[in-house]
C-alpha cells in the first residue's frame, strides 16, 4: 500500500510500504536469498501541467532476516508521467 498526500495543487509526497514479490532473487549482481521481500519507500513529485509529472523516491527492498544472507538493497527512483 502506498499513501500519496496532495498538500497543494502542483506536488505531492508519498510513504509506502509492504511485502513485494520479485521476478528473481538477485539484482544489480546482489543475491538476495529469496523473491519474496519487504519493500518501503518515501518520494515525491510535482506537476509542470496537465500531462507531464516528475518524481523522486528512495526505497529500500529487504527480506526482513526470513532468510540469510541479507543484504538488503537500497535504490533512487526518478518518474517522469505523461498522461494523454
Amino acid at each position: 500500500p502506498m499513501l500519496r498526500w496532495w498538500p497543494g495543487n502542483t506536488y505531492y509526497l508519498e510513504l509506502g510500504v509492504g511485502p513485494s514479490l520479485l521476478s528473481r532473487a538477485s539484482f544489480a549482481g546482489r543475491e538476495l536469498s529469496t523473491r519474496f521481500q519487504f519493500t518501503s519507500h518515501i518520494g515525491g513529485g510535482f506537476v509542470v501541467n496537465k500531462v507531464h509529472r516528475f518524481g523522486l523516491r528512495y526505497t529500500h527492498v529487504s527480506n526482513a532476516s526470513i532468510k540469510t544472507p541479507n543484504p538488503g538493497l537500497d535504490l533512487i527512483e526518478a518518474s517522469y508521467t505523461y498522461h494523454f
